[in-house]
């Protein structure tokens, strides 16, 4: 299965979007899981990076919305 991140790098005015990223890699790292993290520039951008991200793949795919209420509907309804 691969696991991707959809990051918002402009939620909680940046404050914590580099460890958010780094801890993500960490853990999927030691656990040996295939992920991805993705950080679209604008909220116009993240459906066509989400929906090219599950074409390019035919394993599973999981999503994982690391943002605010936008973040979590724009995956949602991708």
């Amino acid at each position: 299965m691969k696991h991707i991140f959809i990051v918002n790098p402009n939620a909680g005015k940046h404050k914590h979007v580099r460890t958010l990223c780094e801890s993500i890699t960490e853990t999927a790292e030691r656990l040996g899981v295939d992920f991805q993290i993705l950080m679209p520039p604008t909220k116009e951008d993240g459906p066509h990076m989400i929906s090219e991200a599950a074409s390019g793949t035919t394993d599973s795919v999981r999503f994982y919305a690391c943002g605010g209420d936008g973040t979590l509907n724009r995956v949602a309804n991708e």
